[in-house]
């Protein structure tokens, strides 16, 4: 099945460069505004893109791997400018954090909460 993947990406990456075209990447510095942008934007993304696999007729499973294949894209292309050049050796290593662990723990949630219908819930934290 086809389910438009370059097209997908090509636009999240473009909608990306739009959101940081007056960013100025540093060789040795971390930018905190930008690293929470691109926080934002990943898990947004997740978000679109769980919703997006939704309609498709297709195993979970399966659906979740094409959103960690996008995520991991858009990971990359989001990190040259987040990740200063002298940290780039920690790269591969962040994405596995980010991308195979958080994001992928974030799209189990995300199915769960669609699943349930409702965003809310009747748990209350426990003192």
């Amino acid at each position: 099945m086809d389910y438009n993947y370059k097209e997908i990406v090509d636009q999240l990456k473009n909608l990306w460069t739009e959101k940081t075209k007056d960013f100025k990447p540093t060789w040795f510095k971390i930018s905190v505004n930008y690293v929470v942008l691109s926080s934002e934007f990943l898990l947004g993304i997740t978000d679109i893109l769980v919703n997006h696999f939704q309609s498709f007729d297709l195993p979970g499973l399966y659906k979740k791997e094409k959103c960690i294949k996008i995520l991991s894209e858009l990971f990359d292309f989001v990190s040259k400018n987040t990740i200063p050049t002298v940290y780039k050796p920690l790269s591969p290593i962040l994405k596995t954090i980010i991308v195979n662990c958080i994001l992928s723990t974030v799209i189990n949630f995300i199915v769960k909460k669609y699943q349930k219908g409702s965003w809310s819930t009747n748990e209350e934290i426990k003192k």
